[in-house]
């Protein structure tokens, strides 16, 4: 009903009278339909013919700042699809033009989809530097409302940097303040068992990630789930619990296959079940699904979840691709700066 009512709206607006106004509205429509096919199903064919059609209007009317909405709204389409790479390069664009609109407030919207592109491509510094386009007050005042969202991403950006207690200090303070206000924690309380999973202290990942799926029932929708189900996974691994893991990662697959509102997080998801694999001695099993998720994260040009997928293909026994892997990790690590993954080079 959400997506018919987008579609509706694009559809009155083309029938309005065509003042320059109502030609803005007509463009920032297509960008709102863009974005909600993240969260209910909007046809393919229709998001793109909002974003062919909206970049039409925004050329012929030179609408720079509707042209920059436009494009960081499709970025996070891109990344929704499983694209990174092409999602960070969009989000850049937004971003540029933005700044040539004198757009402060655009950047400001979108701070978290240029940073959640630009993380799982692996460009962190550029998706900072980009992110404070509008200024880096988000990063030095208390968490607040305004953000808790993007301060666990920056906190994730830390994690992978190897700023681990840094790291675990914004995460921390922004899941207590996302928990005591009633907002959506699931994002941090993921991002700390990811954090427990390079420096294993495993007393509290458990408890962070039940805690994560017990919050979707208050949040819902698949995507969130995507990221509690995970999250609970590689928590029960930490524990030595693989064989359980194992079977709710396999009973939640369609959550990451394409088309899957979780579909951006395949290859990180199917990491963690090739980890529940070799904890369970199932060797070929564990081989096989880390290449499946080093294959993902190369179609999607997403640099941290390959070196995820790297990481524990390179600690399985009697690898053939050792030597690659070396070679690869070395490379993704100079290019993305995530030096916390050195630990896992062999």
């Amino acid at each position: 009903a959400i997506g018919a009512g987008g579609h509706l709206l694009v559809q009155n607006l083309d029938r309005a009278e065509g003042s320059f106004e109502t030609l803005r509205l007509r463009i920032a429509a297509r960008s709102g339909l863009i974005r909600m096919s993240q969260y209910v199903q909007v046809p393919r064919e229709e998001v793109e013919r909002a974003w062919h059609d909206g970049w039409k209007l925004t050329e012929e009317f030179s609408d720079i700042e509707g042209g920059a909405e436009l494009s960081l709204s499709y970025a996070t389409e891109l990344l929704h699809r499983g694209e990174a790479e092409r999602a960070s390069q969009m989000a850049a664009q937004g971003v540029s033009d933005a700044q040539t609109a004198g757009s402060e407030t655009l950047i400001k919207r979108f701070r978290f989809a240029v940073l959640m592109a630009h993380n799982a491509a692996g460009r962190l510094q550029e998706g900072l530097r980009l992110a404070n386009a509008a200024g880096d007050g988000w990063l030095n005042r208390p968490v607040d409302t305004s953000n808790f969202v993007t301060r666990g991403l920056y906190a994730e950006l830390l994690t992978w940097q190897g700023h681990l207690e840094q790291a675990l200090e914004t995460l921390q303070a922004s899941a207590a303040w996302s928990e005591r206000e009633g907002r959506e924690p699931i994002s941090h309380l993921s991002a700390l068992v990811d954090w427990d999973w390079f420096r294993r202290p495993i007393e509290q990942a458990l408890e962070r990630a039940e805690l994560a799926m017990q919050r979707t029932l208050v949040f819902g929708g698949p995507f969130y789930k995507t990221f509690a189900q995970r999250a609970l996974g590689l928590a029960r691994v930490l524990c030595g619990q693989h064989a359980q893991a194992a079977a709710e990662l396999e009973q939640n697959l369609p959550l990451v296959q394409a088309g899957a509102f979780g579909h951006s997080m395949q290859s990180p998801y199917l990491s963690v079940l090739a980890e529940a694999y070799a904890g369970m001695g199932r060797k070929e099993d564990a081989m096989t699904v880390a290449l499946q998720a080093m294959e993902a994260a190369q179609r999607s040009g997403a640099r941290i979840f390959e070196l995820r997928a790297w990481s524990v293909y390179m600690r399985l026994p009697g690898i053939a691709r050792a030597a690659e892997g070396r070679a690869r990790m070395r490379e993704l690590i100079d290019f993305t700066g995530a030096y916390a993954f050195r630990v896992f080079e062999r």
